[in-house]
């Protein structure tokens, strides 16, 4: 076969992927999420997934190992550990990357052959607060609708979400038809996107109406405390790949003019940002879209890419000049 067709690993979109023989990547235009269409990091999937120090072969105690004996090892410490402590000795936790039928083998696996309940997933626990709000709202943990639901709608509200950065795949879908709605003359006047409590963003600019309220916690100004966003992009693998770094090549604090003034910090100047859990020096970027009081820091990137760790909870943003106080 010279092309496989897959499904990209990254967001739930779960966008179609053609691959060649010769490794190259393409948007698979029969598959109903995507039609083709693929975002930078699922269109250099074929950069992040042939790094030079990806684990190949299965590895016991450091030394290589054949497939075989690392199944068998692991059955046999799964089966001792059952006969000595019972099934709820055991547990799975299984990866966010999984397939629906992946998904269906291994629950198998666990609570229809070891018989335990304790299998769990990095993507269950990713959705705990949208599965809240969905039983909540809808009585049970299901989405009520589908992507073809966006081509047929009048009004999408998005509450707190820039599909333009975090899905654009999917914003790209909410924006084709949009523009092939606004042609019926009985639509011309009809809102089709609404935005609430978002911050500036591309998406918030495709939106005719936004509804915007303040957040109830928020820092004060003239302490120079800042309640500091979050960008979730772990960059475990693309933060490898040369090309889906150029667009941003480090990370920026975001902050509002006025807030800069009083702090005494300029355009491209460097500021410490600091926590509880620890601090980071960034260069600072003016932006009127930034609310007063608050900043925005890019999270999870590495010492490879900035001086410390992530930034998270409430910090104070400070020039490095000054002696920052801990928080």
């Amino acid at each position: 076969m010279s092309t496989i067709r897959t499904t990209c690993p990254y967001c739930g979109v779960g966008c179609g992927v053609r691959v060649d023989r010769d490794g190259s990547i393409a948007g698979d235009l029969d598959h109903p999420a995507n039609f083709g269409r693929l975002c930078s990091k699922g269109a250099a999937l074929g950069e992040s997934l042939a790094l030079a120090d990806r684990l190949l072969r299965p590895q016991i105690d450091g030394r290589m190992a054949s497939w075989d004996e690392a199944l068998d090892h692991i059955a046999a410490r799964f089966t001792g550990t059952i006969a000595v402590h019972g099934p709820d000795a055991v547990a799975l936790y299984v990866s966010g990357q999984f397939l629906t039928e992946d998904y269906y083998v291994a629950n198998k696996l666990m609570k229809g052959f070891i018989g335990s309940g304790n299998i769990d997933t990095n993507s269950r626990l990713c959705m705990a607060s949208s599965v809240a709000g969905h039983i909540r709202a809808f009585g049970e943990d299901i989405v009520p609708g589908c992507y073809d639901d966006i081509d047929q709608a009048d009004l999408v509200v998005l509450v707190g979400s820039n599909a333009a950065w975090c899905h654009p795949v999917l914003y790209q879908r909410l924006a084709a038809a949009k523009a092939a709605r606004r042609v019926r003359a009985a639509l011309a006047g009809c809102p089709f996107v609404a935005v609430s409590d978002c911050w500036p963003s591309d998406t918030t600019r495709f939106a005719p109406n936004r509804a915007a309220p303040r957040r109830a916690v928020r820092g004060t100004p003239a302490a120079a405390r800042c309640s500091a966003r979050d960008q979730w992009h772990t960059m475990t693998r693309t933060g490898r790949v040369p090309r889906l770094m150029t667009h941003v090549k480090e990370p920026l604090l975001d902050i509002n003019p006025q807030d800069a003034a009083r702090l005494g910090l300029g355009e491209g100047g460097l500021a410490r940002v600091e926590s509880r859990y620890g601090s980071v020096v960034l260069r600072v970027r003016l932006s009127s879209d930034q609310r007063c009081g608050e900043v925005f820091a890019p999270m999870h990137w590495t010492d490879q890419f900035s001086s410390a760790g992530p930034i998270t909870g409430s910090s104070a943003a400070r020039p490095t000049r000054s002696r920052a106080n801990r928080s």
